[in-house]
């Protein structure tokens, strides 16, 4: 007798385990399949975070966003077609909710660019490694924020979260040639700013 396997699933290495895509995950949470939330959520919790402090600059209201994503995500699931990579999709999310609070954040005349690196400072780190440390993060952080956020968005997809030109593309939904352009012109920008 045979077995089915759904479309979307694999075995882990060697056969053992069971391995659900991120397809059939976000169809599954769509359906109000809380355990397939959770899954999605040890996924990409901590990539998008990390995307959305670097957008934002405020750990605590990146934490918000993500949190917002999460919050949304099963009624949203719904309209996750497939055109793009699961992914893509989820990061085209948080890019708009963190576009959502940067406006409110510029509405309020507050525009947050601390805390996320500071956290992470190590104990028992050299004062002045520190010191050099945080201000190299600063100047960085400075420059980022001297980006148009349509730059912005993009370079911190490319650099930071690794996607492809075509991935960029769909989660901004702009063309290939846009994103590479968004890239390139942020990467020069930020190379002429840092002095680099």
């Amino acid at each position: 007798m045979a077995v089915g396997v759904a479309k979307g699933a694999a075995f882990g290495k060697g056969g053992r385990g069971f391995w659900e895509s991120d397809e059939m995950l976000a169809a599954e949470a769509a359906s109000g399949r809380m355990e397939a939330l959770g899954k999605i959520y040890e996924r990409y919790s901590r990539p998008l975070y990390n995307f959305v402090a670097r957008m934002i600059g405020d750990a605590s209201q990146a934490e918000d966003v993500v949190h917002d994503v999460f919050v949304s995500l099963p009624a949203k699931a719904r309209s996750f077609s497939g055109k793009s990579a699961f992914s893509t999709w989820l990061y085209a999310l948080a890019t708009n909710a963190a576009r959502m609070q940067l406006r409110k954040a510029a509405a309020r005349k507050e525009r947050p660019m601390n805390g996320v690196e500071e956290r992470r400072a190590a104990e028992g780190e050299d004062p002045i490694e520190a010191a050099d440390r945080r201000e190299k993060v600063r100047r960085v952080r400075e420059a980022l924020g001297k980006l148009t956020e349509t730059e912005r968005e993009a370079f911190l997809l490319y650099w930071y979260q690794g996607l492809a030109y075509d991935e960029i593309a769909q989660a901004l939904d702009i063309n290939v040639g846009a994103a590479r352009l968004r890239v390139h012109r942020a990467h020069a920008r930020l190379a002429d700013l840092l002095g680099a």
